[in-house]
């Protein structure tokens, strides 16, 4: 356990990004917009069974505009900075994907402050390319069809793991609301 601490803590720290977490690369081709979630990016993985009894792994990434460190308790705080916090996330962009460990995006949702974009179609037309993970980081691409909107580039994520994956899950669920 020691060890893996040591090897997520070295990784967050040799960054070269502004992220306190993670690392993001963006691009948009989008008139008058760019798409910058590069405050904090992280990942946890889930296990679980499909609809046949097959084990399933998911993998999480949530990326944000906001400085935040994923693994403390949003409750920690007073009500007054957790307000902050979340007025704050709401103000600007974030997204959130899961895929599975073949690649496939099981859910793809984006919150944008931009006007006329519509995040809806851009869901439909993601696709996950180049990834791979290991215990500690996934990295990947994210690309659209030629036809689509641009609003991707490569990202890499620590993976989260035991309480702090839960306390990530946890307080993603409470700022998405």
């Amino acid at each position: 356990m020691l060890k893996k601490l040591v090897a997520v803590l070295f990784f967050l720290t040799t960054l070269g990004s502004s992220c306190q977490f993670g690392s993001v690369q963006f691009e948009s081709n989008l008139k008058n917009f760019s798409f910058n979630p590069d405050g904090t990016i992280f990942s946890y993985i889930e296990d679980k069974k499909d609809e046949s009894g097959a084990d399933l792994r998911l993998i999480h990434v949530m990326m944000t505009w906001i400085s935040i460190d994923p693994g403390r308790d949003l409750n920690d705080f007073n009500i007054m900075q957790k307000d902050k916090i979340i007025d704050a996330f709401k103000k600007h962009d974030s997204l959130f994907m899961t895929f599975d460990n073949k690649g496939n995006i099981i859910n793809f949702w984006v919150r944008t402050q931009s006007e006329g974009v519509n995040v809806d179609k851009l869901s439909k037309v993601a696709s996950l390319k180049n990834f791979e993970y290991d215990n500690y980081i996934v990295k990947g691409r994210i690309e659209f069809e030629d036809s689509a909107p641009l609003i991707g580039g490569i990202f890499t994520a620590p993976i989260l793991q035991g309480d702090a994956a839960k306390i990530a899950k946890q307080n993603w669920e409470e700022l998405t609301r």
